[in-house]
């Protein structure tokens, strides 16, 4: 299991949402977004 610290940012490929393990014990939710690079000393920024 991925499990990402505070402060991690963890990424995967919307298009390959179903290229993982069942589900077990719930179902399962995903979501895709933007994210928004605008150089070393701005933060990132996230829209869909």
């Amino acid at each position: 299991m991925i499990q990402p610290d505070t402060g991690e940012l963890l990424l995967m490929r919307s298009n390959r949402v179903h290229a993982v393990h069942p589900a077990i014990g719930g179902p399962r939710t995903a979501m895709s977004y933007v994210i928004g690079y605008d150089g070393p000393d701005e933060p990132l920024s996230f829209w869909s």
